[in-house]
């Protein structure tokens, strides 16, 4: 029987290492079993959640994913992650799309800096 059960008793720093090191894994793949599989406090970013910090002004525009990783997982309460990743996700999927994104539907709009750069066009 193969169980991740043996990482919970490592230091996070030393299973995100042991993950990476697995080919074909990443820093992604690693920091989202370790908050699914392994329940520990580490916010995996994607895609959705890179966008989404990106346009709600969170990172600036063109941070390496790998970094918006450390400034969220530093910003995000350790018993907000699991539902925060999963709730930005969603955002960023619905709302906050990469192409046409619904901004005129979004609860946070009144929060967010994107719509009005988006009127501006590239400076």
């Amino acid at each position: 029987e193969l169980t991740l059960d043996p990482l919970k008793e490592w230091d996070h720093g030393e299973v995100f290492r042991f993950l990476t090191e697995i080919p074909g894994g990443g820093t992604k793949t690693a920091a989202v079993v370790m908050i699914i599989s392994l329940g520990t406090h580490f916010f995996p970013v994607d895609t959705h959640i890179r966008r989404v910090a990106e346009r709600l002004g969170w990172v600036g525009e063109g941070t390496p994913r790998e970094r918006t990783q450390e400034i969220l997982d530093a910003l995000i309460p350790d018993e907000d992650k699991f539902e925060g990743h999963l709730l930005l996700i969603e955002h960023g999927r619905r709302y906050c799309r990469a192409r046409r994104p619904l901004c005129n539907e979004c609860p946070v709009v009144d929060l967010c800096p994107f719509p009005k750069k988006r009127r501006r066009g590239p400076t």
